[in-house]
C-alpha cells in the first residue's frame, strides 16, 4: 500500500507566499500518495485575491484532481460532537472551536484516509491528536 500523505493549507501557503518547504514538497510528492482536503482547496482558493493568486489557486485545483478527500457526514458529526467535547473540557472558547473546525474536518479526513498529515500547526493539531487517533509529521 502506498505511503498516503495529506498536506495541511499551511504547508501549501507557506510555498506559495515565501517560497517554503518547496525542495521538501518535491520530495514528498515522488516519494508518497499525496492528497488534499477539500477544506484545503476552499481556503486556499478563499485566500487568492489578485489575479496571480487566482491563476495559481485554479492550477493547485487541477493538479489535485483525483486526489481530494472530501468531509463525509460522518465526519461532520464527529466534528461537532469533538467541537462539544472541546468546549467542554475548557480547552477552546466557541469562537475558538469555530476556528478549529476546519482543522478538525482535516484531521478526522486524514484519519479515515489512513494518511499521515503534514502540518506545520502544532498547536492545533497536537491539541487534535489528543482526541482523535491521529498521524502526523510537523513541519
Amino acid at each position: 500500500m502506498a505511503d498516503i500523505k495529506l498536506v495541511d493549507t499551511n504547508i501549501y501557503i507557506s510555498f506559495y507566499n515565501r517560497g517554503f518547504f518547496g525542495k521538501e514538497l518535491l520530495e514528498l510528492h515522488q516519494r508518497s500518495l499525496v492528497m488534499v482536503s477539500a477544506v484545503t482547496l476552499n481556503e486556499f482558493v478563499r485566500g487568492a485575491h489578485d489575479p496571480t493568486s487566482k491563476q495559481i489557486a485554479s492550477e493547485f485545483l487541477d493538479l489535485m484532481q483525483g486526489q481530494i478527500i472530501t468531509p463525509t457526514q460522518a465526519q461532520w458529526t464527529e466534528c461537532g460532537h469533538l467541537s462539544e467535547k472541546l468546549l467542554k473540557d475548557g480547552k477552546r472558547t466557541k469562537l475558538n472551536v469555530l476556528l478549529l473546525q476546519n482543522d478538525l474536518l482535516i484531521a478526522l479526513g486524514a484519519r479515515d484516509a489512513g494518511a499521515t498529515l503534514v502540518t506545520s500547526d502544532k498547536k492545533d493539531f497536537s491539541l487534535i491528536s489528543k482526541y482523535i487517533n491521529l498521524r502526523i509529521d510537523f513541519w
